[in-house]
């Protein structure tokens, strides 16, 4: 509800619940992070951040049933922040531990073939960047290598963008052209 649409008495009531919520902060800010650090540690998450997402959570009740003590209430509901965060971390590092496995499961080994095809691949990369008028091996480099984008480029050599892209795209062009020559693709 828009604040310019409301009746005094609602602008009234809303201005009472922020100075209760204000006060429940100042009572019980220090206290419930204590009790968070006490029953669970530094984090993660952090107490105060646990704090901070208690008292939003609280914020948003519903006025109509009142909370016979805000205090354990908050606790309660940092609780279970606390459990729900450590369960949400546990599926990230479970995720992040399968997706390690299925990437080393991956990785090929090296093998003399493939170290010699790569150091092939490189060698005809080098003589076709020689070959390439300045500019367009100085955009590519400064794209690809330097991680600028086209519209950066452009500004930093005083040049129309298009004019960046263009160059980018013949060179990546030669650069493909080379290595299909080569069958080193």
């Amino acid at each position: 509800m828009a604040t310019a649409n409301l009746t005094a008495a609602e602008k009234q009531g809303e201005q009472t619940a922020r100075q209760s919520l204000r006060s429940l902060y100042a009572q019980h800010w220090t206290d419930l992070c204590r009790y968070v650090a006490a029953q669970f540690g530094a984090g993660p998450p952090e107490p105060e951040d646990v704090a901070q997402i208690a008292f939003d959570r609280f914020s948003r009740l519903d006025n109509a049933v009142p909370v016979r003590n805000p205090g354990a209430y908050l606790r309660r509901i940092a609780h279970n922040i606390v459990l729900d965060e450590r369960r949400s971390l546990a599926v990230r590092r479970a995720n992040l531990d399968e997706q390690r496995l299925e990437a080393a499961d991956k990785v090929d080994d090296l093998t003399p073939e493939r170290v010699l095809l790569g150091k092939e691949a490189q060698m005809i990369v080098q003589a076709t960047l020689e070959k390439m008028p300045r500019f367009r091996r100085r955009v590519l480099l400064l794209n690809r290598i330097h991680g600028l984008s086209a519209a950066q480029i452009a500004r930093r050599m005083r040049r129309p963008e298009t004019t960046v892209r263009d160059n980018i795209q013949r060179a990546l062009a030669e650069l493909d052209a080379a290595l299909k020559a080569q069958g080193a693709d």
